[in-house]
């Protein structure tokens, strides 16, 4: 997409992001923001981009919304190749949305077991600790590190893949 950008329809475009109408749009404005800097998934951008990404979406969702008359938008984030992506690259799409327009982003709600749910959160807050920096002897969340020791080996995406591999 980022070489064939001028074959789409591009609304905006910054040192950081561009945003393009989606070619196949679920409805009329429906658009896709684009990081520049190539990433498959969300967790690789800095906090700085992923503000400034999140402010695009904001200005882009609003635009919809004034000139298109839109009741809403979905904003949804293709995060990795089980998150529908296409190509190798983070996309959101934010999509207008009208009372009675048929598009359809349900899902069939699954139930869980409140022991799954217990397991589950158990295991998030535990990692959830290691993310925002709190010590292991369950104090507050310490303020974030420095991006130089954010993009350490340790805290590296890449590296931390690594490590799962069987």
């Amino acid at each position: 997409m980022h070489e064939k950008k001028e074959d789409f329809k591009l609304i905006y475009e910054d040192e950081i992001v561009f945003c393009v109408l989606h070619e196949a749009p679920i409805n009329p404005g429906h658009a896709i923001l684009v990081p520049n800097k190539h990433t498959p998934i969300f967790e690789e951008l800095t906090d700085t981009e992923v503000e400034h990404l999140f402010n695009v979406a904001n200005k882009v969702g609003t635009a919809i919304f004034e000139t298109l008359g839109a009741h809403g938008t979905n904003i949804l984030i293709n995060n990795g190749p089980g998150a529908a992506q296409e190509h190798a690259h983070l996309t959101i799409n934010i999509i207008p949305r009208y009372e009675n327009d048929d598009a359809d982003l349900d899902w069939e709600p699954k139930t869980s077991k409140p022991e799954d749910l217990d397991q589950i959160k158990e295991l998030i807050t535990k990692s959830s600790d290691k993310i925002f920096f709190a010590s292991a002897q369950g104090a507050e969340p310490q303020a974030q590190q420095s991006r130089k020791e954010l993009d350490s080996d340790e805290y590296s995406y890449m590296y931390r893949q690594t490590r799962r591999i069987p």
